[in-house]
Order: C-alpha cells, then sequence, then structure tokens
C-alpha cells in the first residue's frame, strides 16, 4: 500500500493556483497551472462544477465563466493533436454557442456524447474535440490557430461572462491572429451555416431524449402514486407495462445488466 501511495505521489499533483483558492475562473490560476507543468498532456478532461450550480434555473448561464476557464487551461496545456474533453450542460445560450464554435476551430474533429452512464433526464453532455490544432510560435502555420491568441479572446468573452452578458461578441480589432479567429467565428455562427446545422441537430436529439425520459420517470411516478391509492389513470392503464427492466432501458443499462448477469 505505501509503494502505491508513494507511485501515486509521483504522478499525481493537486494545483491550486496562485492564490491557493482553486479557483480556475481566475485567469492568473490558470496561468499558475499552465507554468507548473513540466511538459503539455495528450489529453485534457474537464468536469468542473460549484456547489449549488445543479438546481440552479439559469445553470447555463452560471457555468459559462467556468467553462471558459477551462477553455483557456486546456489550450495552454495541451500539446497539438490531443484531446479534449468538457462536461457541458446546455448549448443554446449565445456565449455557450459562441464557445463551442471557437472550440470547435480548434480541433480537427469534433463531437458532442452524452455517455450511457449520465442522467438521462439531465442536460448534461460532453465537447470532445480531437486533433488539436494549437501552436505556440508567433508564425502562422496553415490550418492551425495561435493559442496566444486564443487566450486573448477567451479572456474577453469571460470577462463578458463574468459580467453577465451571455451574449457578447469579443470586439474586432488587435492583432491579426485574434481577427482572423474573430471572422472565423462569426462565419461559423452565420444563419444557415454547416455549424449552426449540426449544433441545433445536437441538441434537438439530446433534448428529445431528455424530454422521454422525464415523461417516463414521471409516468412511473404517478403510476406508483396510483398503486398506494387503489386508482389508475387511463394513461397509467396504457404504461401498465412499465416495470424495473423499463428503468434500465431508459437509462441505458439494459446491455450492462444482461452482461453483469451472464457473468454471474
Amino acid at each position: 500500500m505505501s509503494a502505491l501511495a508513494s507511485q501515486q505521489t509521483r504522478t499525481l499533483q493537486l494545483v491550486y493556483g496562485s492564490d491557493g483558492s482553486g479557483d480556475l475562473c481566475q485567469p492568473d490560476n490558470v496561468q499558475f497551472l499552465a507554468d507548473s507543468m513540466a511538459v503539455r498532456v495528450d489529453v485534457v478532461v474537464a468536469d468542473g462544477g460549484f456547489a449549488g450550480a445543479r438546481g440552479r434555473f439559469d445553470q447555463e448561464a452560471a457555468m459559462l465563466p467556468l467553462l471558459i476557464s477551462e477553455a483557456s487551461a486546456m489550450i495552454q496545456t495541451l500539446q497539438p493533436k490531443g484531446c479534449f474533453v468538457c462536461k457541458f450542460f446546455d448549448m443554446t445560450l449565445p456565449g455557450t454557442v459562441q464557445l463551442v464554435a471557437l472550440l470547435a476551430l480548434l480541433f480537427e474533429r469534433v463531437t458532442v456524447v452524452k455517455p450511457v452512464m449520465s442522467r438521462p433526464a439531465s442536460s448534461e453532455r460532453y465537447f470532445l474535440g480531437q486533433g488539436f490544432r494549437g501552436f505556440d510560435e508567433e508564425e502562422s502555420k496553415e490550418g492551425a490557430v495561435s493559442t496566444r491568441q486564443a487566450r486573448v479572446l477567451l479572456n474577453e468573452m469571460l470577462a463578458l461572462a463574468t459580467a453577465g452578458q451571455t451574449c457578447g461578441t469579443p470586439v474586432d480589432g488587435g492583432e491579426g491572429g485574434k481577427q482572423a479567429l474573430i471572422t472565423s467565428m462569426r462565419q461559423a455562427l452565420a444563419r444557415g451555416s454547416p455549424f449552426v446545422a449540426w449544433l441545433r441537430a445536437v441538441n434537438d436529439k439530446l433534448m428529445r431524449s431528455q424530454v422521454e425520459a422525464c415523461y417516463a420517470i414521471h409516468a412511473r411516478l404517478e403510476m406508483e402514486e396510483g398503486e398506494g391509492e387503489g386508482e389508475r389513470s387511463a394513461h397509467e392503464e396504457e404504461e401498465s407495462a412499465i416495470d424495473v427492466d423499463s428503468y434500465r432501458q431508459i437509462w441505458g443499462l439494459d446491455k450492462l445488466h444482461t452482461s453483469h448477469r451472464k457473468e454471474q
């Protein structure tokens, strides 16, 4: 056990930032994290959150500053061709859509997935970027994006989000690299663009699954309440086949359950 603990100490290091708070929404703490790393990494996983965020009606707006900060930390720590996994909730506010558009420019391939083990009634989903296109050098590279200019842009987006402006657009101007990023973002966000169509399809698919899960859970609760009172509504009669196995299907665990029984 002591040998394992010693090995973990060599491979795991907790970093709390220059102010010791661990608050990633402070740019100085992001820079401190980047400076504390000897080399860039192959994979960055961002699954951050804060107390009380889950039950807020404005969850997406409340999470936006943290998501922007996680993206800023990623571009300072991920090596070229690396992968980024980041937990989002809804992707409907303009500020969130702008962030996803910028992330799409930073990777060769992007997708949004909802893992099987994620609660189906939750809007939780994960952005996956593969093939990081960022580079540190000042000279331009075909198909690459300056991480320094991306950081500048993200800091401006963070300032807007922190001020509650979830629909603000970073101002034009500045160095050519930053302006090129803004121009590319606006092209991606133009009405009828492939990016807008893709993100809308992603949101629609996840929203349908979420609504279906909520209806299924509600129907089950109504059935249990009716059975307790000795009454069943017409809708409950139609859904009388719902049982424990239905829960497994709703949560996407039916295959896991079957596999587990076979192993036993």
